[in-house]
């Protein structure tokens, strides 16, 4: 449970600043024990909407409510399991959320249009202490998902959501709420209550062992047909620099191969390996050998690392144990080999349909709909302009690279040099056929249905 903490009179002044922004619709980057948190008024549909434009998230990804505890859960959700109150008594307030079976109250902005509504209540003195101002005798609350670009590097601190997302009239947010590092650094467990038995639906701080020792039965991951929640997506948590987990067995056996002045890293601990690394490194960032003090530093090492102007970063794989579920969730979703959605074998058994509904899971946007003319190929993990990965198009007029431009949605061809926004090259391209010279990379033509890799 949390203790009272004393807070500052500025930071009293800064709380009373955010819940009157909250309270007209705006947008607060907000600490919690997790990561920062894009804040808005979970009863307002177009405020909620607005987190999904400042971070370029997809409308139908569900977003987790935040509220004062226990007492508020009446007017959030329908129905209250019997073991909700262990949960929540053991792990409240804390890094755990738990989805439920959504009131009435709950918007579909919210829920991504599903029938159920994740709860949190953060134990993070600023965020507590801001939840109580903002609440009142109805309980309102705060959906708050995590305040960075989607599929991005989760932020941390104040200065990595000021550096992604920035404060208006530069930035998309009304304001930043500092409250220092965040103490856990990686985000909540979701628990699934919707179901016959909880279940995992994600890895966080409060693992399957703790859950399991208060419930008095083993809770297990969830299948394919739980609710969806935030951080499932395939690929999530990037950088913009390729990042590969290698185990030491491995690192230890190619070292003399890797171009060490070219390649950050992130090591497990304290180590002879890790000194030789240090040595020769652009960057080496060693994280604590324990759990929490790995998951701790996690987000904040790959800021630093995606920042130091290397090729790559390795990551020394850490510890396979169960209790070491999140950090390595986390990284899993990291280590996706750019430009490879899908192989070869897979994308010739799909229709266009298929392909379609899959790269609106695995692009992270649905700001426009995808031209059904368009051939695109994938050089990264994204397709927004500005500190992603390029998505490259093909140029209609010589068969060039088209590359997005960083102010924003205006793309341009590597080979000839035409400009366009995406609209405009839309508008050019042939109702059939296409100039489209060789490559090894994988391409899709979704009029067509024909995949060539």
């Amino acid at each position: 449970m949390a203790t009272e903490t004393t807070l500052s009179e500025k930071t009293l002044e800064d709380i009373e600043k955010a819940a009157q922004i909250l309270s007209v619709g705006g947008l607060v980057a907000v600490p919690t024990e997790t990561v920062y948190g894009l804040a808005a008024d979970a009863d307002n549909p177009t405020a909620v909407r607005s987190t999904f434009t400042a971070k370029g998230r997809p409308a139908d990804h569900p977003l987790i409510v935040h509220v004062t505890g226990f007492e508020a859960l009446s007017a959030w959700v329908s129905e209250i399991p019997e073991c909700t109150k262990t949960l929540t008594d053991a792990f409240w307030p804390g890094p755990l959320t738990l989805v439920f079976k959504k009131s009435d109250r709950v918007n579909d902005a919210v829920t991504g249009g599903q029938d159920t509504v994740a709860i949190r209540c953060p134990s993070h003195p600023v965020m507590r202490a801001l939840l109580k101002r903002f609440a009142g005798a109805t309980h309102k609350a705060v959906t708050a998902p995590s305040a960075n670009t989607f599929g991005r590097i989760s932020p941390t601190n104040a200065k990595h959501v000021a550096d992604d997302l920035g404060v208006k009239p530069e930035g998309k947010l009304d304001m930043i709420l500092d409250g220092g590092e965040c103490e856990v650094g990686v985000e909540s467990t979701i628990v699934n209550l919707t179901s016959e038995r909880p279940t995992i639906l994600r890895h966080g701080a409060v693992t399957a062992a703790m859950l399991s020792e208060k419930l008095g039965f083993e809770v297990l991951d969830a299948g394919e047909n739980a609710p969806r929640v935030s951080g499932r997506l395939k690929s999530h948590y990037a950088p913009q620099t390729k990042l590969q987990i290698v185990s030491t067995h491995e690192l230890e056996a190619n070292l003399a191969e890797i171009a060490l002045e070219e390649t950050a890293f992130l090591m497990c601990g304290q180590s002879e390996l890790a000194q030789k690394v240090q040595a020769k490194a652009r960057r080496c960032i060693v994280a604590p050998a324990d759990v929490a003090g790995y998951a701790h530093i996690l987000y904040a090492a790959m800021h630093d690392l995606d920042a130091c102007g290397a090729k790559r970063i390795l990551v020394q794989a850490p510890p396979s144990a169960p209790a070491w579920a999140a950090v390595n969730d986390r990284l899993g979703r990291v280590d996706i080999e750019a430009g490879v959605l899908f192989t070869p074998e897979q994308l010739r058994e799909m229709t266009a349909d298929e392909i379609q509904r899959a790269l609106d899971e695995k692009l992270y946007h649905d700001d426009y709909e995808w031209n059904k003319k368009a051939r695109v190929k994938f050089d990264g993990k994204g397709r927004m302009a500005k500190n992603l990965h390029q998505l490259l198009f093909w140029c209609p007029k010589c068969g060039g690279e088209l590359c997005m431009a960083s102010e924003g949605d205006r793309i341009y061809c590597k080979n000839c040099g035409n400009a366009a926004s995406l609209n405009e090259y839309y508008d050019l391209l042939p109702e059939e056929g296409s100039v489209i010279p060789e490559t090894p990379r994988v391409w899709f033509d979704m009029q067509r249905e024909h995949v060539r890799s």
